[in-house]
């Protein structure tokens, strides 16, 4: 593992975890203790390691054999946690979470390198529920015990900051990822081999920032160079080099280059039809859906995002899939309705994907909502569209910047269906300034234009025009003077 040959080392450590639950004179304990170290070691990839039943055995064995306040009970917990986190189970992972934490610093203090792992931890959960403020704080409490450790928590260090760069990523703070992502690059050159594994998902996180940031030639050499390095390393089955066929589709897809890209869609569908899990092959579909919608396709994404509930629906009765991205599913699929001009369809699933919504995430929640909103506004029910926009912006005010494309976008939609009425009107112009007060900044503008159309200069750039026919409309309807205007 150390030397970066993961195919080898996983397949050593399945060897040696098969080999001791044949042993029936074994405790669970022992057991326990082998898959502790493939899950501290980062061995995550096989879910036959992550069995549930397994996992509570263990935990079970550590209450009784350690005791409940004991450092085996605290690494049950965390272990449990992974796997719940996995499986979408989140309020669950949280309870495991927070007693992982809870003994971890009860019995090391709080500036333990154990206490930083669980913390950091604990922001990838709160990542994944989409509490993006609070998984940033944790980072910063795990990062701030890792720099007292000295080089021996360098590994520790790198892993925080690659965390936070995704976390600033998701809040929309995109220059402040790009500048920590190439911290971690400099300081993983120093701990790891150039074509080692970890360094790879680092270039890959790193792509996806500078491919929103228009740094396109940046993006495309860090896709290829993680894909390359993915492919050596882990061979063309591993999850992670599929991700990042994936990511680099996208990156060539955002650098006009479609006929390439699709190339590396269809092969990466064709894959996950042919030889992945049945649980992983919605990701794929999806992807090659949205790239589609973005081509000016959105006939031909419907069947692959039915296909992919479809393959969801059956995961989730006979093992379970993960509720998150069964409503992201569905609110990609609504999206694409909508974009086809099928709104009736549209409304329907969005309102199914609220109706189904049982993942702790709640800014998927007000995405999906958010949705709902713009489709409803598009079937003139202003009234019901309104009220949800209303509820909305709260919810993304709390939980992403102010600058943030989402919120931005958000706004523009409320002050629309606003402006349609002369009574709230000013409202509209109230709600537009105060946006654009907020997020008029140097580096908002310049990331106007960035891949998707989701920077937040983007954002801006539809409050202004938003704001220009706001005033438009003041001045015909003689509430504005022409200087004012």
């Amino acid at each position: 593992y150390e030397a970066g040959d993961f195919r080898t080392s996983t397949r050593l450590a399945k060897t040696e975890l098969d080999a001791c639950r044949a042993r029936t004179d074994l405790p669970p304990r022992s057991c326990y203790q082998l898959w502790n170290e493939l899950l501290d070691s980062g061995l995550y990839a096989q879910d036959d390691v992550l069995v549930e039943v397994e996992g509570l055995a263990f935990l079970a064995a550590a209450e009784t054999t350690d005791g409940p306040d004991s450092e085996a009970m605290a690494s049950a917990s965390g272990l449990l946690a992974s796997l719940y986190l996995r499986r979408g189970r989140y309020e669950e992972a949280a309870v495991l979470r927070a007693r992982d934490i809870a003994i971890t610093r009860k019995l090391f203090g709080p500036e333990h390198p154990d206490l930083a792992i669980s913390l950091g931890n604990e922001g990838v959960l709160l990542d994944y529920m989409g509490r993006y403020k609070e998984a940033e704080d944790r980072y910063r409490q795990s990062i701030a015990i890792a720099e007292k450790g000295g080089e021996e928590s360098a590994p520790l260090l790198a892993s925080q900051f690659n965390n936070l760069a995704r976390n600033l990523d998701n809040q929309g703070r995109l220059e402040e990822s790009a500048a920590l992502s190439a911290r971690v690059i400099e300081l993983q050159s120093r701990l790891y081999p150039a074509t080692h594994p970890v360094r790879a998902t680092t270039l890959h996180n790193r792509a996806i920032v500078l491919r929103q940031l228009n740094r396109f030639d940046e993006a495309e050499t860090l896709s290829r160079e993680s894909y390359a390095i993915y492919l050596e390393r882990l061979g063309p089955d591993s999850r992670d080099t599929r991700r990042a066929e994936l990511g680099l589709a996208k990156t060539l897809a955002t650098l006009g280059r479609p006929r390439a890209a699709e190339q590396l869609f269809l092969s990466n569908m064709d894959y996950a039809r042919r030889l992945a899990p049945a649980r992983e092959q919605p990701f794929t579909l999806v992807a090659y859906a949205d790239f589609l919608v973005s081509e000016g396709r959105p006939g031909e994404a419907i069947p692959l995002l039915r296909e992919a509930l479809s393959v969801l629906d059956t995961s989730s009765r006979e093992s379970g899939a993960d509720p998150a991205l069964i409503a992201k599913t569905r609110l990609t699929m609504a999206e694409t309705l909508q974009a086809s001009g099928r709104l009736e369809e549209a409304e329907v699933e969005a309102r199914q994907a609220l109706a189904g919504f049982v993942t702790a995430n709640a800014l998927l929640r007000l995405d999906i909502q958010a949705a709902l909103a713009s489709i409803l506004a598009q079937r003139d029910k202003r009234g019901e569209a309104i009220t949800l926009y209303r509820a909305v912006l709260p919810g993304y005010e709390k939980l992403l910047p102010a600058a943030h494309c989402q919120t931005l976008n958000l706004r523009a939609g409320l002050a629309k269906l606003l402006a349609r009425d002369p009574a709230t009107l000013r409202e509209a112009l109230t709600l537009l300034e105060a946006a654009a007060a907020q997020s008029l900044t140097r580096e908002t503008i310049d990331s106007f234009g960035s891949a998707g159309g989701l920077g937040p200069g983007k954002g801006l750039c539809n409050i202004a025009e938003t704001e220009i026919d706001v005033v438009a409309a003041l001045l015909d309807a003689g509430q504005m003077s022409e200087g004012e205007a």
